[in-house]
């Protein structure tokens, strides 16, 4: 009888445990493969490189970062200086345009001169595209004038 009682618990405790290959196995399973793009629209979009080079925010500069809002296609975000506001218009083949821009007028140090690449190249902006998680603005779809990634707030 100990025996059997031995036994069937043996069994039993074998059949509950997993070994830990098998359960990231199955955890892996579980997660998407890949993210999907985030969308054009109501994401948070941070400037990490304009004009072709690399852009870190500083002590000096605020996160330059653009959402675009679904409601009346306006986009409002922050130049690194000041906070700004505008339009865009949307249309096919990934066209893309700003207008209308406004901003507060602040006093900044801005060594780099940030504040006027970024309108500059809102202005240029007729096209974009988003590859994984970074948006690029294009203009004549050459080189990006600006590339954003999405930051993904929970």
């Amino acid at each position: 009888m100990n025996t059997l009682i031995l036994t069937l618990t043996t069994t039993l405790l074998l059949a509950c445990t997993t070994p830990k290959s098998v359960q990231n196995q199955s955890v892996a399973s579980e997660q998407p493969s890949s993210q999907p793009s985030p969308s054009l629209k109501e994401t948070y979009w941070k400037l990490v490189e304009i004009n072709g080079k690399a852009f870190k925010s500083t002590s000096e500069t605020r996160e330059p970062h653009l959402i675009l809002k679904t409601e009346d296609n306006r986009i409002i975000g922050h130049s690194g200086c000041n906070r700004y506001f505008g339009t865009y218009a949307q249309q096919e083949n990934q066209r893309l345009s700003f207008g209308h821009i406004g901003s507060t007028k602040m006093a900044c140090l801005d060594d780099d001169n940030i504040e006027f690449r970024f309108f500059d190249v809102l202005g240029r902006t007729d096209s974009y595209t988003i590859k994984g998680d970074t948006l690029s603005l294009h203009r004549a779809r050459m080189a990006p004038l600006a590339k954003f990634v999405a930051v993904h707030v929970h």
